[in-house]
């Protein structure tokens, strides 16, 4: 692990990805900053400074819900409220607030803040602050998730003739609802129709990675999400194997 946050500390220092990656960088860093770095991100103040005006200037600029759910998840994760946000077009005295921006795309259900592909990113960025979303929105937002779940377990979409279980699409949901495994039923009973390793099996290749729908490949980033939902769920990742491979190898 500290080879990896070794290897995003030198992409970040190196420049700002265009890729849409770096608010997800600057999370994984600073939450690990504590357990492997003494606190530091091995960043310099002026880097910092710059990812900060990067993610201010995107979150502004936002027209989708899930770029505004991830840049809130990145300034929690740098120590800053969401929703007293400052830009060069912010009148004295006043702040930019995100949160309200992304409950605003939800009222009106634009920026595809409805979507399966996105509630997941927006629960996690509520799940930051308690002050961010009251427990009825937060409600409300699972029960967006549950009502989409697949019959045969899971999320994904239609085919056309069949519902397809997805797991680009399932993995941030383990982990978006895995915070409510062990005190709401109704989670609990979704999320152990996904949970049992034939159902993970299902999307496993040879090596013990999960398959992505959108490369048909092995995915490290769907399978590092089906990871942490298995673990924020207590679930043991030895028990999910292809042959003698498990999603870690």
């Amino acid at each position: 692990l500290a080879d990896i946050l070794a290897n995003i500390n030198t992409a970040m220092t190196a420049g700002i990805s265009n890729t849409g990656n770096t608010p997800w960088q600057i999370a994984d860093l600073t939450a690990y900053a504590d357990l492997y770095a003494e606190g530091k991100t091995g960043l310099t103040e002026e880097k910092q400074q710059e990812l900060l005006n990067y993610i201010i200037t995107q979150a502004a600029d936002a027209t989708y819900a899930s770029e505004l759910a991830k840049n809130i998840i990145a300034l929690k994760a740098m120590g800053y409220d969401a929703r007293k946000v400052v830009t060069v077009n912010t009148p004295a005295d006043t702040y930019f607030n995100l949160v309200a921006e992304l409950k605003q795309m939800m009222e009106n259900k634009t920026g595809y803040a409805d979507s399966i592909y996105t509630l997941p990113y927006i629960l996690i960025a509520f799940q930051q602050d308690d002050a961010y979303a009251t427990k009825a929105e937060i409600n409300a937002l699972i029960k967006q998730i549950l009502d989409q779940q697949l019959t045969s377990g899971g999320w994904g979409y239609h085919d056309g003739t069949a519902d397809v279980l997805d797991f680009d699409t399932t993995a941030p949901i383990m982990l978006a609802l895995s915070k409510y495994y062990d005190t709401n039923p109704e989670v609990k009973a979704a999320l152990d129709k996904v949970l049992t390793p034939a159902a993970i099996a299902t999307a496993q290749g040879k090596t013990g990675a999960i398959y992505s729908s959108w490369s048909n490949a092995p995915s490290a980033e769907t399978t590092g999400l089906v990871l942490a939902g298995l673990a924020a769920c207590g679930k043991d990742y030895t028990d999910y194997k292809v042959g003698d491979k498990t999603l870690a190898d």
